[in-house]
């Protein structure tokens, strides 16, 4: 009779010595990803909706440094821009 798995050897776990992709490669992907500041900006976007923690680049923020985006427009999920705009009319 054949057995199926042998349960009592442990798997095998990669070590993690070598890259799967080629440098050139990630080099040539992180080339691409900085093209424009428009693309940049539209990241950053789209992370603050996601809800995560972005930072805005001084050339978009009004204090001339780098800020966190929530601080700067509010929270996506609480209305966002809008409403950030609004409060500060008041």
């Amino acid at each position: 009779m054949a057995s199926s798995k042998n349960k009592k050897r442990p798997q095998y776990i990669s070590k993690g010595q070598r890259r799967n992709v080629a440098l050139a490669t990630c080099k040539a992907m992180r080339r691409d990803r900085n093209k424009s500041e428009l693309d940049k900006i539209l990241r950053i976007i789209a992370a603050w909706k996601k809800g995560k923690r972005t930072y805005v680049p001084a050339a978009f923020s009004s204090t001339g440094k780098r800020e966190v985006a929530r601080e700067i427009w509010g929270s996506f999920r609480k209305g966002g821009m809008v409403n950030k705009q609004e409060a500060d009319v008041e």
